[in-house]
């Protein structure tokens, strides 16, 4: 004789024979994370968290990622590459003091008598004509500066939209799993209906076995998205060194505040992107630094002069000749290069090369600045749409649900039924997050583009 399978409800939960249903463990895993969601609230309510709002996020990653530092000092290395450019058409002084002794040489050495004393020397050059080579040098150096400056404002809006991406990524994880929750805590309410119509002969054993299943599938959904906001909490970290608050203040803005169509958008990005405007003084320093290369091969004039003063020894002396306390000369002296080592018209390929590399890479730049910004701008017209309907199903799918649920309690309808319509529901809720996530990201994208995300650096 078959036993019949025994059931009992209590606080820890519904049992059978053969399975356990968990939603006291549940319960206990709702309590410890709702504690913990109240510690971090005291916390950030006692110290609060700076990132808060999407410009809080930006600011704080300004200054504290480390990209910011390493374009601060490729722009300070530029500066110090342009003064050095600048010396080269300055003059030159050196000084110099020679002493010398009769005791310290070897009596084969008696010539050098003529130098025993002390001799003060002071020499200077004044370059004239170098052939262009240090003017546009420093040209090529001044443009090459000023492309660095542009390149760490690039690098600027680069870092303002990955944590403006990291705060929009976090809201939508964190809006996740509380869809998820909001649903598990609905599919427990329902296996609770659902049990207690079986134990009133309403429902049989297999609706029971249904709502369970899919709130253990809705359990392990929840599980992922927690990991999921795990991983956008450190990401979050990682770009702003700020732990996220209890709250975060959704971005709202639409982006007809900046830019009424695509057309507008990669005019803008055209006109104002700084990587392209980089790629241009790139460009002209590459053409600077082919004619600093030519002027090489080109005669030099210089000014040279020398003023040497004495004080001898009477060993230096030479008889019947007297030496002058002081003396200068001032020459001017014109060097030709003939050969030197091929170094020079190697030079000039090398600054050719140079050249078609940079405008190349302006190109290249120019097409991925339009591809970007024509993808940003479809994504958030697409996402824009997405909002929209998104909103729409969330109102429909509550409604569904909620008659669902009366029809069922009235035995109307099917458990299937109600499932599938609490799922679609949570999905509605997920995609409505998703597309309002798009949104953002494409958005701060496309101000990115245009040099508009990050603030001015003061």
């Amino acid at each position: 004789m078959t036993c019949p399978r025994s059931k009992t409800w209590d606080r820890g939960g519904l049992t059978t024979s053969n399975s356990k249903l968990t939603i006291a463990n549940h319960t206990g895993k709702m309590s410890i994370r709702l504690l913990v969601l109240g510690i971090s609230f005291i916390a950030s309510s006692v110290v609060p968290a700076r990132a808060q709002t999407v410009e809080d996020a930006i600011f704080a990653a300004l200054q504290h990622s480390p990209q910011i530092a390493l374009g601060e000092a490729d722009t300070d290395a530029a500066r110090a590459t342009q003064f050095g450019a600048l010396g080269e058409l300055l003059p030159s002084v050196s000084a110099s003091v020679t002493a010398g002794h009769e005791r310290w040489r070897s009596d084969e050495l008696e010539r050098l008598r003529a130098e025993d004393g002390v001799t003060y020397s002071l020499e200077f050059s004044q370059p004239v004509f170098q052939g262009g080579s240090a003017y546009f040098g420093l040209r090529d150096a001044r443009a090459s500066t000023q492309a660095q400056r542009l390149l760490e404002r690039e690098n600027r809006q680069l870092v303002a939209e990955a944590a403006a991406t990291a705060h929009a990524a976090l809201m939508r994880d964190r809006e996740i799993v509380s869809h998820r929750t909001r649903s598990l805590d609905l599919l427990m309410q329902q296996v609770t209906i659902t049990d207690q119509r079986r134990e009133a002969g309403a429902e049989s054993l297999i609706a029971v076995s249904q709502a369970r299943s899919r709130m253990e599938q809705e359990r392990a959904e929840l599980v992922r998205a927690e990991a999921s906001l795990a991983v956008s909490e450190a990401t979050y970290f990682r770009q702003t060194g700020d732990l996220p608050g209890a709250a975060l203040v959704p971005d709202t803005k639409p982006i007809e505040d900046d830019m009424i169509s695509a057309a507008d958008a990669i005019a803008q990005a055209f006109k104002s992107n700084p990587g392209l405007l980089a790629r241009d003084d790139l460009v002209s320093a590459a053409q600077h630094g082919q004619r600093s290369a030519r002027g090489k091969i080109a005669p030099s004039l210089s000014l040279d002069g020398q003023y040497n003063a004495y004080d001898l020894d009477a060993s230096a002396q030479t008889p019947g000749i007297e030496q002058e306390d002081n003396e200068f000369q001032l020459v001017a002296r014109l060097r030709v290069p003939l050969f030197q080592k091929g170094q020079n018209y190697s030079g000039i390929k090398s600054a050719r090369a140079r050249l078609a590399r940079e405008n190349a890479a302006r190109r290249d730049a120019r097409l991925a600045v339009e591809e970007a910004v024509t993808a940003n701008w479809n994504t958030l017209q697409s996402a824009a749409a997405a909002i929209e309907a998104a909103k729409a199903a969330v109102m429909a799918s509550e409604i569904v649900v909620e008659g669902q649920q009366a029809e069922y309690e009235s035995g109307r309808t099917g458990i299937q039924d109600v499932l599938d319509g609490q799922r679609d529901l949570v999905l509605a809720r997920i995609s409505l997050s998703q597309a309002e996530f798009d949104y953002r990201r494409a958005r701060y994208g496309l101000l990115a583009l245009v040099d508009r995300l990050a603030p001015a650096q003061g």
